[in-house]
């Protein structure tokens, strides 16, 4: 009977190897690249003996000054962008069982990142004699977020409607072209408010290609909730998610609410992508790699995807971020550049091998 129980531990332990293998390298791999985001810039002689000693030591010299307050807080936020944009993309492709989902196709981002544009060129509340008394109180990063949380609803609610998951029966292709088409129409209005109002467009354009350079401890503040947030969210849904990947009738025969679950998904993204578009810009792809990455690395177990996405989403938006910054040295560019470019292909790459029915 012990041999019994000593072998079937054994495999227990044996399956669970991998998973911690994935969890292990993924987060080595965050603290390296975390450590490199904050040793790698313009200014010369700041590495990691003046990280270590701007946290043991502080002497409020120019180094640990721009450690502290410049460097730490952006590698930082890149961690909890990166974070957020794959647990909202791990829960649009669970609630829609769509491989192709992600808050960057199916109008998330667009929702979010029009009305904060809407905000700064004072196109938003226009009813007011002075456009400026109106975009100056959203200026702030937690006035940002309740406007980023209306533009991310938005479009959610414009591709939930037109893609037929109102109806109980979800259609991919439809749910697909919805998103595209939603996507592409709130990005024009988005470009047409700015054409409209360019003499105060200027701090939005490099905001636009998502970057979380010039980031300070009051952005990671702001994010950090809503991080806790969709993890929470994640977790309440993780069975749910298991269940509803075996087919609607399977899950609603098993005592599942559909429409509950598509809900409170639905607010747990909405509350993830919104508070990453409000303080990095919408930065594209994250949340539609990193799922699949997952998936192939550990398998389709969301009690499990729900602690290893959000390691590998910080991953890749931190490395990201350092790519970013050679590409025109010493002068920034911004991150969504270079998730843009990794994560193009890969959609390409996706929709050719991933058959939708």
């Amino acid at each position: 009977m012990a041999n019994t129980t000593n072998s079937v531990s054994t495999r227990r332990v044996s399956r669970r190897l991998p998973y911690l293998k994935a969890f292990v390298i993924s987060f080595l791999l965050l603290i390296i690249g975390l450590l490199l985001s904050t040793t790698i810039g313009a200014v010369e002689g700041i590495n990691a003996k003046v990280f270590f000693l701007s946290l043991v030591q502080y002497d409020g010299s120019i180094e640990h000054l721009i450690m502290r307050t410049l460097r730490m807080p952006r590698a930082a936020l890149g961690a909890l962008v990166g974070a957020n944009l794959a647990i909202a993309g791990l829960l649009m492709q669970g609630i829609s069982r769509n491989p192709l989902a992600s808050p960057g196709i199916f109008g998330v981002n667009a929702g979010a990142s029009l009305f904060v544009a809407l905000t700064f060129t004072g196109v938003y509340g226009a009813a007011a004699t002075d456009a400026s008394s109106i975009t100056l109180p959203f200026v702030g990063p937690l006035g940002i977020v309740p406007v980023a949380f209306l533009g991310a609803a938005f479009g959610g609610v414009l591709v939930y409607f037109l893609g037929g998951v109102a109806s109980g029966r979800v259609n991919p292709v439809r749910l697909v072209l919805a998103g595209v088409a939603v996507s592409t129409l709130l990005a024009s209005l988005m470009k047409g408010a700015i054409i409209l109002r360019d003499d105060q467009t200027d701090s939005i354009v490099f905001w636009l290609a998502g970057a979380v350079d010039g980031s300070d401890w009051n952005d990671v503040r702001t994010i950090l909730p809503w991080t806790i947030v969709g993890l929470g969210t994640t977790v309440y849904l993780a069975v749910s998610l298991n269940l509803l990947a075996l087919g609607e009738d399977v899950a609603v025969g098993l005592g599942r609410n559909i429409h509950v679950i598509r809900a409170i998904g639905g607010l747990g993204i909405i509350c993830v992508a919104g508070s990453a578009v409000a303080v990095a810009g919408p930065i594209t792809f994250v949340g539609l790699i990193v799922p699949h990455i997952c998936r192939r690395l550990i398998g389709v177990d969301h009690r499990v995807l729900l602690a290893l996405a959000p390691l590998l989403g910080a991953t890749m938006m931190v490395y990201s971020d350092i790519l970013a910054r050679f590409i025109a040295y010493p002068f920034e560019s911004p991150a969504g550049i270079v998730t843009a470019l990794v994560g193009g292909p890969y959609f390409l790459y996706l929709t050719q091998r991933t058959r939708i029915d």
